[in-house]
């Protein structure tokens, strides 16, 4: 049974992340049979359980996908309405194949000595850092007939590293004097995170 699921998940990829950064992974779904058939995409993240909710999302929002396509050139699919509202599942016509995006966003921060003992096995299940601390890990995604067959999974590494400074803005005012600053949109087509990005200011 272990060979076989390995098998399934024969495609490895290495994702290194940083917080606040989008990180996409596509994973091809072609249809094979000669019936028009419904497919669902599933993600096994062991963080989840304490989150509460994946880190990982489909990308099914069809202006999110216009987005990613353009600005990646990933292929265009069948039709931008693919997937059923709220849910992970779609329909394929016989022939038809398609490239979904699955969208991997973190705010948690990371650290070398947390991760160092994640790995080692030294972190409690009950550790509450794990919620606002994040470790190498490795996810699975799957995409699956309605008849139960997997067609196609990734197996993902994640590996995170502290985030960097993407952004800087310089402005003068006079001392003594109230400013209102406007800064530009950060997550643009991205669903804005639970945890509010960390903004520093020095003066």
């Amino acid at each position: 049974l272990k060979t076989s699921l390995n098998n399934q998940y024969s495609d490895d990829r290495t994702v290194m992340s940083q917080p606040g950064k989008v990180e996409i992974i596509p994973i091809e779904v072609a249809n094979h049979y000669e019936y028009e058939s419904v497919f669902s995409i599933h993600i096994d993240d062991p963080d989840e359980a304490y989150l509460g909710k994946s880190e990982f999302s489909v990308v099914t929002n069809p202006t999110e996908w216009k987005y990613w396509v353009e600005k990646r050139n990933y292929s265009i699919p069948p039709e931008w309405s693919l997937f059923t509202v709220n849910s992970n599942s779609f329909v394929l016509k016989s022939g038809e194949r398609v490239e979904i995006l699955v969208k991997y966003l973190t705010m948690r921060n990371y650290n070398k000595d947390f991760g160092r003992d994640m790995q080692a096995g030294n972190i409690p299940e009950n550790d509450i850092r794990r919620k606002s601390m994040v470790a190498t890990r490795t996810v699975h995604v799957s995409a699956s007939h309605s008849n139960g067959r997997i067609m196609n999974g990734v197996k993902i590494q994640l590996v995170p590293s502290p985030p960097v400074i993407d952004h800087t803005f310089r402005f003068f005012e006079q001392e003594n004097k109230s400013a209102e600053l406007l800064f530009p949109a950060i997550y643009q087509h991205s669903i804005p995170p639970a945890n509010k990005p960390v903004l520093r200011v020095n003066y």
